[in-house]
């Protein structure tokens, strides 16, 4: 983490700590509902979305740098697909905003030029070839390890994430070797039902018993890739029973979709929507309804929240992966 997102990190906990000050700190962006494969949990593709233009992207990127942003993720559906890819990783990049990328990895080769000045690349894998195109979609495992490779060329830092389900729960340790010969994080975190679009997904369920056999596999493991904080890996021991749980969410963090609708984090898209054209990035931000989710099981968010609870053990975490 550069020093400069350090200091925008420290001032953004004490302006909420001390002064209850909501800050923008971390933004998960969707840039496109549009993607190319057709993922067995995943239905984003199957909803249009009027996108932002470049020149909103630029006016939004804008306010978010006077405000504090320090870092950015750009997601989709598969953010390579839009045309203006390049331009808006420059213009980020030129506020001084960490930048990354989350790919499913089919264009990686084809438009690496345009992202190369991204500071991180965010991929999926969940499992062997037969396993994760099973999930995802015929080609997928080949051109994600064609990603990591060009990436790596590129000098691009990439992690991880793998989605279990009962499909692949005996591969961890085929995830966590190729991790490791990646020297990529790899980020792990139970199917969930994606806010837009949510699937049927019983058939990608594992039982309780599974799952958590699987979490405690990796809490025993001896791999120095394993993404996961042990604090969000015991979370993970609770699923997927409810629990109450401290979120940041719309106070430090927060996600915008395709068309331009501000929430609080990506797992309350299609709750109450506000549009950032309306009212601009800063109001809008403002206004954002305060949400203490009681089940959350997305990897990220979890990170950021239990961090800002100041577990010792998640700080220590994060230290050893800079």
């Amino acid at each position: 983490m550069k020093l400069a997102t350090k200091i925008l990190a420290a001032k953004a906990i004490l302006n909420l700590m001390i002064l209850r000050k909501r800050t923008p700190l971390l933004v998960g962006w969707a840039l496109t509902n549009k993607c190319n494969l057709r993922c067995k949990y995943c239905n984003t593709w199957n909803f249009e979305s009027e996108e932002l233009t470049t020149k909103q992207i630029f006016s939004i990127l804008d306010e978010l740098s006077r405000l504090g942003c320090a870092r950015i993720a750009f997601t989709g559906g598969e953010p390579l697909l839009r045309d203006d890819i390049g331009e808006i990783v420059s213009y980020c990049k030129n506020k001084g905003i960490y930048t990354g990328i989350n790919s499913n990895g089919f264009f990686v080769v084809q438009k690496i030029d345009q992202i190369k000045q991204i500071d991180l690349l965010m991929l999926s894998l969940d499992g062997p070839e037969e396993i994760h195109d099973f999930l995802r979609g015929n080609g997928s495992y080949k051109k994600t390890i064609e990603a990591i490779d060009i990436a790596k060329k590129c000098n691009i830092k990439v992690n991880i994430t793998t989605v279990l389900t009962k499909f692949n729960l005996k591969y961890i340790d085929f995830v966590l070797e190729k991790a490791k010969s990646f020297s990529s994080f790899v980020y792990f975190q139970p199917v969930t039902n994606l806010p837009l679009g949510a699937k049927d997904i019983s058939e990608l369920l594992p039982s309780q018993n599974e799952f958590r056999n699987a979490v405690e596999k990796l809490l025993k493991a001896e791999n120095n890739f394993i993404g996961n904080s042990r604090a969000v890996l015991k979370h993970f021991l609770n699923w997927p029973k409810c629990i109450k749980f401290n979120c940041k969410a719309g106070q430090i963090y927060c996600a915008i979709d395709a068309g331009g609708f501000l929430y609080a984090c990506s797992n309350l898209i299609n709750s109450a929507k506000f549009h950032i054209a309306t009212k601009g990035f800063k109001q809008t931000f403002s206004d954002l309804e305060y949400f203490n989710c009681k089940n959350c099981w997305c990897a990220s968010p979890l990170e950021i929240n239990i961090l800002l609870s100041f577990n010792i053990f998640s700080l220590l975490h994060l230290l050893k992966k800079e």
